[in-house]
């Protein structure tokens, strides 16, 4: 009986995911506002088009070749390329990460999900650690500290980089271990949806960045370019579906509340 209840309860927020809810004003002169589905799906649209508007950006740099004069020049900075430090791709990836991490903590603290709450600081730990170069920083001092030596065409700091992920990674996933055996049925499926895109991102982020260091001096310099912006690309994407989806969480009217 009480496997029937969950289900039940289960199926009405899956049910409630998408409705505008019943208490909204209507009748004539009162404009119908957006479904959230229309939201959402607008909302990464546009996520992406500015995403791919920056990755051009990129492609013009790398073609222009630096050079300040012609039509490209505008393009020449080094803050066009997607794979330096504080480039502008870079800062947009910021600003979508810490907007989807910032309405997750408005919603963990609405319906009082740990869940919700632990995803937002996953999301924040990943800006924090891009943003002030942790990984590259702790990275060399676990290089130094355990003696790493350069294999797999990696050097040694960048296994001291994989070792901090894997420390961040223990930091996030303690707090999110916890938040799923306390989550009702409906959080912990859309949890699953924020793992699938934070591999998504670790892909990129981590495996092709890695790629790209054995590649270098045994490929040509366009194939370094070309995975460069694959990588980029790869990391702004998941960064965008990321704030889609918690956009999509902030529109669905009652889920939490129905889903317990």
């Amino acid at each position: 009986m009480s496997m029937r209840t969950r289900s039940d309860r289960d199926e009405r927020a899956v049910a409630a995911e998408w409705e505008t809810g019943a208490d909204e004003p209507t009748g004539p002169g009162v404009p119908c506002p957006p479904a959230p589905k229309t939201v959402v799906w607008a909302s990464l649209v546009i996520l992406l088009a500015v995403n791919a508007l920056f990755l051009l950006a990129n492609v013009a740099h790398a073609m222009g070749d630096g050079r300040e004069d012609g039509l490209l020049g505008i393009f020449a900075p080094v803050a066009w390329e997607g794979d330096y430090d504080g480039s502008h791709i870079e800062v947009w990836g910021h600003i979508q990460l810490f907007a989807a991490a910032a309405i997750l903590a408005v919603l963990a603290r609405s319906y009082r999900s740990f869940l919700l709450g632990a995803w937002g600081f996953a999301l924040f730990v990943v800006v924090v650690d891009d943003l002030f170069q942790i990984h590259e920083d702790v990275g060399e001092v676990f290089a130094e500290m355990f003696g790493f030596n350069a294999a797999f065409g990696l050097r040694p700091e960048d296994f001291g980089e994989l070792l901090t992920w894997a420390v961040l990674g223990v930091l996030v996933l303690v707090p999110l271990v916890i938040g799923y055996v306390k989550a009702g049925a409906w959080e912990r499926r859309q949890s699953w949806i924020f793992v699938a895109i934070l591999i998504l991102l670790a892909v990129f982020a981590i495996g092709l960045d890695m790629l790209a260091i054995m590649l270098q001096g045994h490929v040509p310099g366009p194939v370094l370019r070309a995975v460069a912006l694959a990588e980029t690309a790869g990391e702004i994407i998941p960064m965008s579906l990321f704030l889609a989806f918690t956009i999509k969480l902030a529109l669905a009217p009652g889920r939490l509340h129905t889903a317990r």
